[in-house]
């Protein structure tokens, strides 16, 4: 079954491979390109805040020597949906598609047997590209100036990577057994994998953990760390509670010079930093990678169930 699985899905499995390995290797050249860029200009010499006439000709030599590479990392972002799309989706639609399901059920195979082979031999085939991919997750930092600490890197690293192609596959696979049709899974799958990719990202990563805060304004400003994840700042009362923006747009219309943050706080209006500590990175690392690999158990499970119950 193994080798017969090879067979049928040798070509997505190459492709996978492949692909994880061209992306890994670009980013290697563009890194080393990109330091050397900064070496040959002298950017390296000055100071972080460019102060100088020279060291904004040097930063504006270097953007035009490399500023077409900031897009990059938009491959490592990729990666996973075109798995899902193009080399998940297939997996059991084929088979369906075609009949040729039923020459292998016949042979001494089960079902079970069947699809647990199929989605083992990809599942892992899906966790080693993604290694290859993680390998070089750092590396965008080389290309997104102004990026500090790791949390600019957060959907590169290995963890998250692999959760992604493992949901992937997982999402690809259940849609091919449910739909059935090859075209039709492959689009299902890019769309499904689209919608919680961004939900996660956007909306549920921010909220892992109640976030940090810091005065923002008034005497006690207090910078949010450089290494931080930082949320922006908003305006409370000093109970934690979001002040409202209608009575904030009201405060700004009456406000008549002086002490801007003591007249706020007359008010009860205080500028707070929201902002997630790089020593959450790893623990925001683990809830996200167990999000993905719980829904892909789920899927996993599904089209198990479904190819036993269904001819």
């Amino acid at each position: 079954m193994v080798w017969l699985t090879y067979r049928q899905h040798r070509l997505e499995l190459g492709t996978m491979l492949i692909g994880a390995l061209a992306v890994a290797l670009t980013c290697v050249a563009a890194a080393v390109y990109v330091a050397g860029v900064r070496v040959q200009v002298g950017l390296d010499a000055c100071p972080s805040a460019f102060g100088t006439p020279e060291c904004v000709a040097r930063f504006n030599e270097y953007l035009r020597q490399t500023g077409q590479l900031r897009g990059l990392p938009v491959a490592l972002y990729v990666y996973p949906e075109v798995v899902a799309a193009f080399l998940a989706g297939p997996i059991f639609a084929r088979d369906f598609e075609r009949g040729t399901h039923r020459l292998v059920w016949t042979q001494g195979i089960t079902r079970l047997r069947w699809v647990v082979a199929k989605l083992a031999i990809v599942l892992c085939t899906a966790v080693v590209a993604g290694i290859i991919v993680a390998s070089v997750g750092g590396m965008p930092h080389e290309f997104m100036l102004g990026s500090i600490g790791p949390w600019s890197s957060f959907d590169f690293e290995v963890p998250v990577v692999i959760s992604y192609l493992v949901f992937a596959i997982s999402l690809g696979a259940a849609a091919g057994v449910l739909l059935r049709r090859t075209v039709v899974a492959m689009l299902a799958s890019l769309l499904l994998f689209v919608g919680p990719r961004i939900l996660v990202e956007s909306k549920l990563r921010p909220s892992f953990m109640p976030p940090a805060t810091l005065p923002a304004g008034g005497p006690n400003v207090t910078p949010v760390p450089a290494d931080a994840w930082h949320l922006g700042v908003r305006y409370v009362y000093s109970s934690g509670v979001d002040f409202p923006q209608d009575q904030y747009d009201a405060l700004m219309r009456n406000f008549r010079g002086g002490d801007f943050y003591a007249y706020l706080s007359s008010h009860d209006a205080f500028a707070v930093s929201f902002y997630h500590p790089a020593d959450r990175y790893w623990v925001f690392q683990s809830i996200e990678t167990a999000i993905f690999l719980g829904m892909s158990l789920v899927l996993v499970l599904f089209t198990v169930w479904l190819v036993r119950r269904r001819a």
